[in-house]
């Protein structure tokens, strides 16, 4: 990290972050150290997500070459790789943690849109036609990942969402707010997908429920559905297809 600092200070330099499965870390690390330049530094910042600092490149190229490597390494479809990337255009026009900042809201944009990369800036100069205003929609996760993405994809949808991370709040939420559409993560530790069906299927209100989930069991389904649920998302799931089932509730 100092010799990444030393570079941000005196060159231009893009600054990617990618996350990556933890089993997978080293074997990515070692596979980037081999594909890129010698001046390239990478190296592990937890344990799934490498840094990565490329001096004196074009973030467009940046992304282009790093979308390549870690497709090549994916070995799926998609690629189970997330590369979020942010741009410093002179020396020392950017701190090394606000870089870090922004490829880190890269990689949700690029979760959201469902790309293997994306620049900085991207989700504010995508040209995308301004979605209908609807009512507002409740989000019942605790997973940071998990808010970015389906917030962000409501939000783009022309919901006002609002996220709870627990039972009480959720529980509150519905009943202020009344929802159109209540998504609940089951695998959130803190949220206690169950509780929460259960106790918003005594209130009154036409909220359409999708449960997210990152098992199938048939326990689980069957339990959902006679709590409530409108429908059943496994994990993974595109946010494409998040929002066809919302829209298919919604008819």
């Amino acid at each position: 990290m100092v010799v990444a600092r030393e570079q941000i200070a005196v060159s231009p330099a893009v600054l990617a972050m990618i996350r990556v499965p933890e089993v997978r870390l080293m074997e990515t690390f070692g596979a980037l150290r081999a594909e890129l330049r010698r001046r390239d530094v990478v190296a592990c910042f937890d344990a799934n997500n490498l840094v990565l600092l490329m001096v004196d490149m074009a973030p467009s190229r940046a992304r282009d070459r790093l979308t390549e490597i870690v497709t090549m390494l994916g070995g799926s479809t998609p690629p189970p790789f997330t590369v979020g990337l942010a741009y410093s255009h002179a020396p020392g026009a950017k701190a090394f943690e606000a870089l870090l900042g922004e490829a880190d809201e890269a990689i949700a944009y690029a979760r959201h849109r469902g790309l293997v990369a994306a620049v900085a800036g991207d989700a504010t100069t995508a040209a995308e036609p301004a979605a209908a205003a609807r009512g507002p929609a409740l989000l019942v996760a605790d997973d940071p990942d998990v808010v970015r993405l389906v917030e962000g994809q409501l939000r783009a949808a022309g919901y006002d969402p609002v996220v709870a991370s627990e039972v009480g709040q959720a529980v509150q939420a519905a009943d202020a707010r009344k929802p159109e559409v209540v998504i609940v993560d089951l695998a959130a530790p803190r949220v206690a997908g169950f509780d929460v069906l259960s106790r918003l299927h005594r209130q009154p209100g036409g909220a359409r429920v999708i449960v997210l989930a990152g098992r199938g069991r048939e326990q689980d389904v069957t339990r959902a559905f006679a709590l409530g649920a409108d429908d059943y998302v496994t994990k993974p799931f595109s946010p494409q297809e998040l929002l066809a089932r919302i829209a298919r509730l919604q008819r």
